[in-house]
């Protein structure tokens, strides 16, 4: 008797992610992130090599396998793939957040750059489920990608919105990070690399860091924006020390 060793994974992640069918058979966006979740974790167990294609996500559920098992846990009268599609549409709405990290200087950036990608970018993601706010989707995600806990550093005052191919992204800025911190993703098969970076080379002058005009073409406006950021706190701080002077 053969043995099926991705239906029998199918089944785990099941198990897995749908402990409480209940909490899902009625409400098809909350099934839908939760087979995201499901489709992630299954890229990364599985390690693949090759970058999911937009359409990854899609041909998982057009798996005959877990269309088995949306089948069975739905009512009847789901049309599985036009609810797809709602989700897929709604999800281009969800809030998202980035978080850049900067040195005491703020003459540096932390960026990561993803297994599948070929650019860098800031950690951050989209406003999750389980969250009520950005601020606790910056502290997830950035705990998830590098490692490290921002709950206690992070501000909901110190921040600059861009909007980015129709996407509104909140940028929170966290200064006084220690260079020599041990950064470290939590998530396989995700993040490749953490670095730091000169904000002056960004985004024109990369070319001395081996980097090509492609590896920082995500964030060319949010780095434009950042260096509107610190040259504002820049002021604020010199009129305060000048105001403070003027005491004396």
């Amino acid at each position: 008797m053969q043995i099926n060793t991705q239906e029998i994974m199918i089944d785990e992640l099941f198990v897995r992610f749908f402990t409480d069918v209940t909490l899902y058979n009625t409400d098809m966006a909350k099934c839908f992130w939760q087979l995201e979740k499901m489709y992630w974790y299954y890229l990364d167990v599985t390690k693949v090599k090759e970058k999911p294609t937009e359409d990854g996500m899609k041909m998982f559920i057009n798996n005959n396998y877990v269309r088995d098992y949306l089948l069975c846990i739905l009512p009847e009268d789901i049309d599985i793939d036009a609810e797809f599609e709602k989700f897929i549409e709604n999800r281009k709405t969800i809030p998202r957040c980035k978080v850049v990290l900067l040195d005491s200087e703020m003459e540096n950036m932390l960026l990561t750059k993803g297994v599948y990608d070929d650019y860098f970018i800031f950690p951050g993601g989209k406003l999750d489920e389980s969250d009520t706010n950005l601020m606790e989707t910056a502290i997830r995600e950035t705990y998830k990608e590098i490692g490290f806990d921002i709950s206690d550093k992070i501000n909901c005052n110190l921040y600059f919105d861009l909007t980015e191919n129709g996407i509104q992204n909140r940028y929170f800025v966290i200064s006084n990070i220690d260079k020599n911190t041990n950064f470290c993703s939590n998530v396989l098969n995700k993040v490749q690399y953490i670095k730091w970076f000169p904000i002056r080379y960004f985004p024109d002058n990369v070319g001395i860091h081996y980097l090509r005009a492609n590896n920082v073409k995500e964030i060319k406006l949010s780095v434009h924006a950042l260096k509107s950021y610190i040259a504002d706190v820049h002021k604020t701080n010199l009129c305060l020390l000048l105001k403070i002077f003027s005491l004396f």
